[in-house]
């Protein structure tokens, strides 16, 4: 919660809460947004030379997928396509913690499928959701971080993909992720 003289803390009605910190420097701060946070928040940043004035945060809940890895583990993109068909590695934040006794600012000791019985993926053109192999965390990075395998469909090219939380699960997590296009030859 404090790295290199940097420290960010939300003032919510039962208190104080630190926000882990990923990286601190001259221009740029990067935190995890503590579990549970979905009202506007008062947040107090302190940097090396001093604090910043308190500014208030709007957090929602939501699931937001921001990259994907072939199966080989390189980054997909436009240059860098994943097969047809293949399995592709999805990583995401918003679907809270895992069961296991995750908490905020550790690493996932080992891969922790608690999702996978909670999410499904849809994708553009598709009726049905798309095979899902793992959904949880992702082992090795910070909890809160997720990761969900899931296998391209066959003969489409670029697929946009959403990871869908269904209400027949009954549960608080949000319904919807951001559209994300995995590209795909």
């Amino acid at each position: 919660t404090q790295l290199g003289g940097f420290s960010i803390q939300f003032t919510v009605p039962t208190g104080t809460v630190s926000a882990p910190l990923l990286f601190g420097g001259a221009d740029q701060i990067n935190f995890e947004v503590p579990p549970d946070l979905y009202a506007p928040s008062t947040v107090t940043v302190v940097t090396p030379t001093g604090s910043l004035p308190p500014m208030t945060l709007n957090v929602a809940g939501s699931i937001g997928i921001f990259g994907a890895l072939n199966t080989d583990g390189s980054v997909n993109s436009a240059s860098n396509p994943a097969k047809n068909g293949s399995i592709v590695s999805l990583y995401l934040t918003g679907l809270g913690l895992a069961s296991y006794g995750a908490t905020d600012g550790n690493i996932s000791p080992s891969a922790n499928p608690a999702f996978t019985n909670l999410v499904e993926v849809a994708w553009s053109g598709g009726r049905t959701p798309l095979p899902l192999f793992y959904a949880g965390t992702a082992p090795g990075e910070i909890d809160g971080l997720d990761q969900i395998n899931v296998q391209l469909p066959a003969g489409v090219l670029n697929p946009i993909l959403t990871v869908v939380v269904p209400t027949v699960y009954n549960t608080t997590l949000p319904g919807t992720s951001n559209a994300f296009t995995v590209y795909a030859q």
